[in-house]
């Protein structure tokens, strides 16, 4: 499996790329271990929850925290982890997190 973290963040038309870690329906987090070169499992979900929407990243990206960016992708096919998608951004969120504490989220 390619090292799916170095893949390109843009093709020529303009789209994003984003690589599915976590897809619909799950009820487990996953999460793509580099040198592994494979989707772990990072947490599950408490009983009858799932994700309603798949969960990625954009690849040759880096956040404040060191990680690749996140992703939220609103369709409606099925996936599977190491899938990647070609994406139009239409929304933004920062999401600050701290600590022992519950996430804060600011919309631009």
């Amino acid at each position: 499996m390619p090292d799916l973290l170095k893949l390109p963040t843009r093709n020529n038309s303009g789209d994003v790329y984003v690589v599915v870690e976590t897809p619909r329906g799950s009820a487990a987090k996953l999460e793509y271990d580099p040198q592994l070169r494979v989707f772990t499992l990072s947490k599950a979900l408490f009983l009858g929850l799932t994700y309603p929407y798949d969960w990625g990243f954009i690849p040759s990206t880096k956040g404040e925290d060191g990680d690749p960016i996140d992703v939220l992708v609103l369709h409606d096919a099925a996936t599977a982890p190491g899938l990647v998608l070609k994406c139009k951004i239409i929304g933004v969120l920062e999401v600050l997190q701290r600590r022992g504490r519950r996430a804060s989220v600011t919309i631009d």
